[in-house]
């Protein structure tokens, strides 16, 4: 403040390389990504649920190939989250709430084609997943 004529205070400062960011996000993977052919969208209820969400997200893209996920951030309703779902062109919305966390199950509902929502135990979601990715 002083160097520009003013009183002499003390300040913080910081600098962030913008250009460089995003030249590496332009190089990496994270650009190539398409994300009109979503495969999978998380929907959580509750808190917990969300904190759960998150690590099931990370799992499903550690161990099943070519699969795309977005899990919803943020305490937006079931009904908000299901109609974002459906706005992403995602093929499946995975469903976490109250009900599933007790019974440490996942639902699993088809956006795309007439299937019945069927329950996954959470412990077997990715086999079921990697099954679905091979039967695509």
């Amino acid at each position: 403040v002083k160097l520009l004529g003013g009183p002499e205070t003390a300040g913080v400062g910081f600098a962030l390389g913008m250009e460089r960011l995003v030249l590496l996000h332009q190089q990496s993977d994270a650009a190539k990504v398409d994300y009109s052919s979503l495969d999978i969208y998380l929907i959580a209820v509750g808190e917990q649920a969300q904190k759960q969400s998150y690590l099931i997200a990370e799992q499903i893209r550690n161990e099943v190939e070519q699969v795309s996920v977005i899990a919803h951030c943020g305490a937006d309703s079931f009904k908000s989250q299901f109609k974002k779902a459906d706005k992403s062109g995602a093929r499946i919305a995975l469903i976490l709430g109250d009900d599933e966390m007790a019974q440490q199950n996942i639902s699993v509902k088809y956006l795309r084609e007439e299937l019945p929502q069927e329950n996954i135990s959470q412990v077997d979601l990715i086999k079921y997943l990697q099954q679905l990715r091979r039967s695509k």
